[in-house]
């Protein structure tokens, strides 16, 4: 199965999907992945999301071919990305569709924009066309423009959990056992220490809603329902909100998932 995101797959499904998107992460492979799964799924002749499907449309996308969806800043070795490329982005976002539902621009290294062409990518996004949206990958999201991102989705790709990461949370809430040393061992991190732990807990949510949509919805729809309580979270401590203050909104929200 193609590399996937439960908060995507929600937008899919709900027909919520936003004109931006900000993937942002370390690792340059997993969010062009993501974002090509992204740009299949909206655009899939079979109506699949993040599944393996050999219709025309996502065979023309996995093979660059695709009129409709279109990536740029490619090229890492150029330093920046300038006004002319985000130009020919407008000027495409401006026609309809050739074949597919969605236009999708795909804007590898968005970091490295230009002030000037980051400018002219804002007005569009302000008022996005129709039928069009647009996917701007970057490792930190403080190197984009603060008005860039509040217009724009962020879906956080957290690194590929190695060594001791590969130890995957068990899920203490659905049970009383286990509960209380889950929280004691949160409560004594550090605060960086935190948000790694809230990675990995990321991670293994949006695996577990993937790999268990078919067999058993409902823990797919619970497991969603925990990674936004945990995104949230973690947004929060990167505000600089009480660290004490944050895991109790989390134990409390985790709480109520596990009820529900």
């Amino acid at each position: 199965m193609p590399f996937s995101n439960p908060l995507l797959l929600s937008h899919l499904r709900t027909g919520r999907v936003a004109h931006t998107y900000l993937f942002s992460g370390p690792e340059g492979e997993r969010k062009e992945k993501l974002a090509l799964g992204f740009a299949q799924a909206l655009n899939c002749l079979n109506q699949k999301a993040f599944e393996d499907c050999a219709c025309l449309s996502c065979r023309k996308i996995d093979k660059g071919l695709h009129p409709d969806v279109r990536r740029f800043g490619e090229d890492e070795k150029s330093r920046s990305i300038k006004i002319e490329e985000v130009r020919q982005i407008i000027h495409e976002a401006s026609l309809r569709p050739f074949e597919g539902s969605w236009k999708v621009f795909i804007l590898e290294g968005s970091e490295r924009l230009t002030l000037e062409a980051a400018n002219a990518l804002l007005k569009t996004l302000e008022e996005p066309p129709a039928h069009s949206v647009f996917i701007l990958l970057v490792e930190n999201k403080a190197h984009l423009l603060e008005t860039i991102q509040s217009r724009s989705f962020e879906i956080r790709i957290p690194p590929t959990p190695e060594g001791k990461k590969g130890d995957r949370p068990s899920l203490p809430f659905f049970g009383e056992k286990g509960q209380e040393a889950f929280w004691k061992q949160l409560q004594g991190l550090s605060r960086n220490e935190l948000q790694e732990a809230l990675e990995e807990l990321m991670v293994y949510f949006r695996e577990e809603s993937v790999s268990s949509w078919e067999r058993d919805r409902g823990k797919s729809k619970v497991c969603l329902k925990a990674l936004e309580r945990v995104y949230r979270t973690k947004e929060a401590l990167e505000a600089n909100v009480n660290q004490k203050l944050s895991l109790t909104y989390l134990e409390i929200g985790l709480g109520e998932v596990s009820n529900a």
